[in-house]
C-alpha cells in the first residue's frame, strides 16, 4: 500500500509560489487517498487578503463543490491566520488549511508574585488582603 499524506508543513518559500502550490492540493482534493490532510504554511502577516477571500474571489471553481468553514485567528496587533476547513460530504474526506502553527497561537505566562509572608501564613493572609495575580501576554 502506498503511504498516505496526512499533514504538510510548509516554511520558508517564495509566496507567490506557496499559494499556487495550496491551489494544486486543493484541484486534486476529490482524488486524495487519505481520508484527512492538514496542510500548515507560513504566510506574511501583512497580505492585503485572507487566503480564503482569494479562494471566494479568484478560484470559486475549485470550491464550490465543497462544504467550507474558516475560522479566523488575530493573536496580537500585528499577527493574524485563519484556517480553512473544506470537506466532501459524499466522501467525507477533509482539507484543513491554516497559515500559522502551534508556535504562533499565542502563550499566556501568569506570573505569580506572593507577597513577603511567612509560608505557614500565606494561604490565609492572601485571601484576607485579596490579593491577585498578574498575567503577561508574550
Amino acid at each position: 500500500m502506498a503511504p498516505r499524506l496526512r499533514k504538510l508543513s510548509l516554511i520558508n518559500c517564495e509566496e507567490d509560489k506557496l499559494d499556487l502550490g495550496i491551489l494544486n492540493f486543493i484541484s486534486n482534493f476529490p482524488n486524495r487517498i487519505s481520508k484527512s490532510l492538514q496542510i500548515i504554511w507560513k504566510r506574511k502577516c501583512n497580505r492585503p487578503s485572507s487566503f480564503y477571500n482569494t479562494l471566494i474571489n479568484e478560484h470559486w471553481g475549485l470550491i464550490k463543490d465543497f462544504e467550507i468553514r474558516v475560522i479566523p485567528k488575530k493573536f496580537t496587533a500585528n499577527k493574524i491566520g485563519e484556517k480553512i476547513i473544506m470537506w466532501e460530504m459524499e466522501t467525507m474526506k477533509t482539507l484543513y488549511l491554516q497559515d500559522f502553527d502551534v508556535n504562533d497561537q499565542g502563550r499566556i505566562l501568569g506570573i505569580v508574585m506572593p507577597p513577603d509572608v511567612d509560608i505557614d501564613s500565606y494561604c490565609s493572609e492572601f485571601m484576607q488582603n485579596n490579593e491577585s495575580t498578574s498575567t503577561v501576554y508574550l
